[in-house]
């Protein structure tokens, strides 16, 4: 059985070793890791290449900076001959209930009980996947891979988990269209399907800012232009910053208050990253990440976090001063930045996120790609409420802009 091993180990963050079940048609060792620091690099490596999602770097970088709030748990599965089978990174985390639910009898519940006591609406998730929203998943397998005999073994893994940190829910996201053939038998296990945001993407045509303004309407170009020019003539510039330790330097507890507000303002919000996180990507994914800041004079009004890999670019978080934002016209600036970076840097594909789906569709020509979350809850009492209020907690979020022909 899973988790055999004394507790001892499992405080040491030393990995823990089992098979799975025996009604399964493979079984796999399992280790379960509790720290970036015990996880076998090479094997990792071996099943998840260059998949910068994936990479031990970055699993650091959020872990050493949220450690704090976060338990987090990396998973191996390997084949009887040692060779990685599959991986996953899991997180325990709080996340505020209230955010799920808006509309109807539902939303004006969690509203009610949110003004008795926020702890009503609080409460701890056991996550496949890290605490913060890139729109990817973390979970890998090799392609000879028994998805069945794993996904069961996960479930396992994680309800243990959940017992122990006093979780409610399990969440398994957030997976693309292609990545969902692979749980085809999991409601077997008890998990709900539901639609997280899609995703904005641009697919780049043009080499360069210049030629994608040039390929506009009148009308389309003349407003881009117009913000353009205000920030222009307002003297500001824009400066990409790669050096970690500038990096800390510059991004001050006042910057970072630009992202908490934008964060504030957002109509989902289900993590709110600290500080010390920003400067942490850019110092374990050098040249892989980057902060793009606005500046009048020595002083920052916006930034921009890129992740950038051969072929994407993401621009994953970002902060504005919103007194100035009409100003400067600072936030729509901040996207041209990022996509004109995407052009003149050669890559394919500009991922813009999962909100303002109208404003970054229409600007840069692009489109939605589909995201998927599987959900249970621990116990009898949360499995009901998640299946009674499935309709109101998590509506179905159709596509709305298609790739063109």
């Amino acid at each position: 059985m899973l988790f055999s091993t004394s507790e001892q180990n499992a405080v040491a963050g030393r990995p823990r070793k089992g098979t799975t079940s025996p009604d399964t048609d493979a079984a796999y060792t399992t280790e379960v890791y509790e720290a970036t620091a015990e996880i076998d690099a090479a094997a990792w490596g071996e099943l998840c290449g260059e998949d910068v999602y994936m990479d031990i770097r970055l699993l650091r970088a959020v872990e050493r900076s949220m450690h704090a709030d976060t338990k987090f748990r990396y998973v191996l599965f390997r084949n009887a001959d040692g060779t990685a089978a599959a991986c996953a990174c899991l997180c325990t985390y709080s996340v505020d209930g209230s955010v799920l639910v808006s509309d109807g009898i539902a939303g004006r519940t969690v509203a009610a009980l949110k003004q008795i006591a926020a702890t009503l609406t609080t409460y701890k998730v056991v996550f496949c996947g890290l605490p913060f929203s890139g729109g990817q998943s973390h979970l890998r397998f090799d392609s000879a891979a028994n998805y069945v005999s794993i996904l069961k073994s996960l479930d396992e893994i994680m309800l243990q988990i959940a017992q122990k940190d006093g979780a409610k829910c399990i969440v398994l996201k957030e997976f693309q269209d292609c990545e969902l053939p692979v749980f085809d038998n999991i409601a077997s296990l008890g998990y709900l399907h539901a639609d997280s945001l899609p995703m904005n993407q641009v697919d780049v045509r043009h080499p360069n800012f210049d030629a994608f303004l040039s390929s506009l309407p009148n009308r389309r170009r003349r407003k881009i232009g117009k913000s353009l020019k205000k920030f222009k003539d307002g003297g500001l510039r824009f400066e990409w910053v790669t050096d970690a330790a500038e990096v800390d330097r510059i991004y001050t507890d006042e910057v970072h208050q630009m992202y908490t507000e934008m964060v504030s303002r957002s109509d989902t919000k289900l993590e709110l990253l600290p500080r010390k996180f920003f400067p942490a990507m850019v110092r374990e994914l050098q040249g892989e990440c980057k902060l793009c800041v606005a500046k009048e004079g020595d002083n920052i009004l916006a930034f921009v976090l890129c992740l950038v890999t051969e072929e994407e670019l993401s621009p994953l978080f970002a902060g504005y001063n919103y007194a100035r934002n009409r100003e400067f016209d600072l936030y729509f600036n901040l996207m041209y930045v990022a996509v004109g970076e995407a052009m003149a840097s050669g890559k394919k594909i500009i991922k813009l996120g999962q909100n303002a789906d109208y404003c970054k569709n229409v600007k840069f020509g692009g489109y939605q790609t589909g995201r998927s979350f599987y959900i249970k809850g621990v116990g009898f009492v949360m499995s009901s409420l998640i299946r009674l209020l499935s309709r109101q907690l998590f509506p179905a979020r159709p596509l709305t802009v298609f790739p063109s022909a």
